[in-house]
């Protein structure tokens, strides 16, 4: 379902994407709204979903994890093993497989062109 957002529920999210531990306070004076509509609101998103969940942004360098690697799997008519390689590794904490459906995709189809 698409949540229709106007001008202030954008501001609010901008603001919290920028810093998701404002105080409701700060947030209120920063989309120009008093603190208890303000409030309302931020509930509002988050009760729509709107607002998932609020998240810490770590660096990766600082806690030892600065390795970025990119790599490039030829597979012959074996796509499927691809996509269990990446299921069954998921959630493994020093893995990101976030692009690798992008990538994929990209490339197939560069190769059907």
């Amino acid at each position: 379902m698409l949540n229709k957002l106007d001008l202030i529920d954008k501001r609010i999210l901008k603001a919290l994407q920028h810093n998701g531990r404002l105080q409701n306070i700060e947030l209120a004076e920063q989309v120009g709204l008093s603190p208890s509509p303000c409030l309302r609101r931020v509930k509002l998103l988050e009760e729509r979903g709107v607002i998932q969940r609020y998240v810490a942004l770590i660096d990766p360098e600082k806690v030892g994890k600065s390795l970025s690697v990119y790599v490039r799997i030829w597979l012959d008519g074996q796509g499927q093993a691809l996509v269990d390689l990446v299921g069954h590794n998921s959630n493994h904490p020093d893995l990101n497989f976030d692009k690798v459906f992008d990538i994929f995709t990209l490339w197939r189809k560069v190769l059907e062109q």
